[in-house]
């Protein structure tokens, strides 16, 4: 199953709810810091963990993630680990140069949305990831 992480602004919070439903019901594990963090827990490691054990990032652009320190942390945090990051766009914004030459989603219509596209990038992303491993493994058993 594919697991995907996503990283968003709180004041995003309705559209990462409607894009983490999406996914679900398209059989993708989803992390979302609603509810995943436990009192007394060291959030950071938590966060690192499950970024590390995703297939992707899903970022939702916004101007209020653009400006967040902690959606900067987790996508950083993501390209560093190879993972690979999606950007979706829900309102114009000055994106981070890093980020604005990635291909984006555009969910600024969020009714005609590409939602299609969304499911189809997670799932081209794990084949890939399963091709990649399959031929390490190929390589290494020559």
């Amino acid at each position: 199953m594919p697991k995907v992480f996503i990283s968003y602004n709180s004041n995003d919070a309705m559209f990462a709810d409607l894009v983490k439903a999406r996914l679900e019901v398209a059989g993708v594990d989803v992390w979302l810091d609603d509810g995943n963090l436990r009192p007394g827990e060291e959030w950071r490691n938590t966060i690192d963990d499950s970024i590390s054990s995703s297939d992707a990032l899903f970022i939702i652009i916004t101007p209020t993630s653009c400006m967040s320190p902690y959606v900067t942390y987790e996508w950083s945090f993501a390209l560093g680990k190879g993972i690979k990051v999606i950007p979706l766009l829900l309102e114009e914004s000055d994106i981070h140069p890093r980020l604005d030459v990635m291909q984006h989603l555009n969910f600024t219509d969020q009714r005609r949305g590409p939602w299609g596209e969304l499911i189809q990038t997670i799932n081209d992303t794990v084949f890939t990831l399963g091709q990649t491993d399959l031929i390490l493994a190929q390589l290494a058993g020559t």
